[in-house]
């Protein structure tokens, strides 16, 4: 296998990637305060606290993934199983997590056709290619070993096995707050991280194994594309869950 790339980010970049993702993020726990006030709900704030959590797994799908940071010229978030994070990746997990599971949920809560739940996975997915040229431009972040289907860069699988893992969450999250009543709900914030890396692993491990054990590209392609399959087969068995029939 390859070596994991070690090299520095200007701290111009680490600077601003930095303070760009403190400003997302203050926005999003704004809003999850904002949206538990209107729906009278401790829901929003669940979810914010919850992917608080959610920063432990970075490294852990990094390793698994073949994706590392850069290694000079950042701030240290955490450093866990010898992967130093920047901060700013520790900022952005706790927005891009709170931000797409409460979408997810407020859809779900305010009733969605099966229909409309695949076209906004697929949105997810789009959005996922997209939104990654910017950090891959400015090398926030980098994927190694043998990834195929890069659009850009970015492993096209990757978008899909988020973009699972986001919206299992959000079901997940859904169906067990209408189990729990009072007090219990708030056990929903140590068990969202739990639910977050389940489901994200449940659809990447094929995609995750072949592209950290393999340097045959068909081999990889394969197994990449049986995780871009699972993951678009779980988002439909979630919407099976929780969405409304159709009229």
């Amino acid at each position: 296998m390859n070596t994991v790339p070690f090299y520095a980010l200007s701290p111009v970049v680490d600077h601003w990637a930095t303070l760009i993702c403190l400003v997302l993020l203050v926005l999003t726990a704004a809003n999850c305060l904002w949206r538990a006030k209107a729906m009278d709900s401790p829901l929003p704030v669940i979810i914010l606290l919850g992917s608080v959590g959610t920063i432990a797994l970075e490294p852990m799908v990094d390793v698994l993934g073949s994706l590392v940071f850069p290694n000079e010229g950042v701030r240290i978030g955490i450093d866990l199983i010898g992967r130093p994070m920047p901060l700013y990746i520790s900022l952005i997990w706790v927005f891009y997590w709170a931000g797409g599971v409460l979408f997810v949920a407020e859809m779900i809560l305010k009733g969605v056709a099966l229909r409309k739940w695949m076209i906004t996975g697929a949105a997810f997915v789009v959005s996922a290619l997209l939104i990654e040229m910017i950090p891959l431009h400015y090398q926030m972040w980098t994927y190694y070993n043998v990834q195929p289907l890069r659009v850009g860069g970015f492993p096209a699988f990757w978008g899909f096995v988020n973009t699972s893992a986001v919206m299992g969450t959000g079901a997940a999250i859904i169906l067990l707050d209408r189990l729990l009543t009072g007090r219990e709900k708030w056990l929903l914030v140590p068990l969202f991280p739990c639910i977050a890396f389940g489901l994200n692993t449940a659809a990447g491990l094929p995609g995750y194994a072949a592209v950290s054990t393999t340097q045959d590209y068909t081999l990889a392609l394969f197994w990449t594309t049986m995780s871009i399959l699972a993951s678009t087969l779980f988002v439909w068995i979630w919407g099976k869950a929780v969405c409304r029939p159709s009229v």
